[in-house]
């Protein structure tokens, strides 16, 4: 296994989320998929294991394009662990929703776990999170949205198909 030095996967990882940033500003997620190698493994704990770069790609142009994926203007790396002699990076990434029309900050982190491959790829990912945690806070932001006046179609649609348990 090849190490690396910490300022490449510095480098790396800030290339990631300015990448990250850049998707969410243009809708475009396919510059997303191209951070990684063709042969990627992406483990999201609700989809499950997605093998290689397409499969990647189609997963997240899809989560990204939808409710709530679509109402989320940033996802930065609340803090970040390197491991530079293996090439691991972990970090807390909140999933921060716009701003539902009360003001406040609306989120829910999860743990990325990253593998790099060199040359500015990930060979792994590993989104790790509590799914109920996620459709609790959506679900508050919706309602939230609701009583501001400003929830979305899609929204509504969201709503109406996980709002009706309590929270």
């Amino acid at each position: 296994m090849p190490s690396f030095s910490r300022a490449e996967l510095e480098e790396a990882f800030a290339q990631h989320q300015a990448t990250v940033h850049r998707c969410i500003e243009t809708g475009d997620w396919n510059p997303y998929a191209e951070m990684y190698t063709e042969d990627a493994l992406y483990i999201e704990h609700v989809v499950g294991r997605l093998h290689g770069k397409e499969a990647i790609r189609q997963y997240i142009t899809a989560v990204m394009a939808e409710f709530p994926g679509n109402h989320m203007p940033s996802l930065p790396a609340t803090w970040t662990v390197f491991d530079p002699e293996k090439g691991w990076v972990v970090c807390e990434i909140d999933n921060v929703m716009s701003d539902p029309g009360d003001g406040q900050h609306w989120g829910e982190p999860n743990l990325t776990v990253l593998h790099y491959a060199g040359d500015g790829l990930w060979s792994q990912q590993e989104d790790a999170y509590n799914p109920a945690n996620m459709v609790t806070m959506v679900r508050r932001w919706c309602k939230t949205a609701e009583a501001s006046g400003n929830l979305p179609g899609e929204a509504r649609a969201w709503l109406d198909k996980y709002g009706s348990r309590k929270n």
